[in-house]
């Protein structure tokens, strides 16, 4: 495997995430070391559902991809819709990302996970016009 990030981290963060309805979130980790990198993934819900967390076993030199939606509703016992801000902790240096698909204007989108929390993060709105 060929990890072309030179972004590894133990600790990776997730804002805005979202499951239900016709949004489906996946996560996907990179263990480009030598040894199996043991991950919790740890989900805060909003709408008062707390949070659920969970450990994996990702081998080392090998990728794992992580079914938001099915983990969280099986964790929580149902099929509700939540927003997700998700906290990735590895014992090993990890890449990871956040694909997100869902049926709406557009059809997807990718995020790369930060290393660490920001006090203020400014987005654009997709919806605002493009400046050259």
């Amino acid at each position: 495997m060929t990890v072309v990030s030179a972004s590894v981290a133990k600790t990776w963060y997730f804002a805005e995430g979202y499951i239900g309805g016709t949004f489906q979130t996946i996560l996907t980790l990179a263990n480009p070391g030598t040894v199996p990198a043991t991950v919790t993934f740890t989900y805060s819900l909003d709408q008062g559902g707390g949070s659920v967390a969970h450990t994996v076993t990702v081998a080392a030199n090998s990728r794992y991809s992580e079914d938001v939606n099915h983990w969280v509703h099986t964790l929580k016992g149902n099929s509700v819709g939540y927003g997700v801000a998700t906290t990735i902790l590895s014992n090993q240096p990890i890449v990871a990302e956040r694909p997100m698909y869902f049926t709406y204007v557009r059809n997807g989108q990718n995020t790369r996970g930060g290393g660490r929390h920001a006090y203020h993060r400014s987005v654009p709105d997709h919806r605002s016009p493009r400046r050259n």
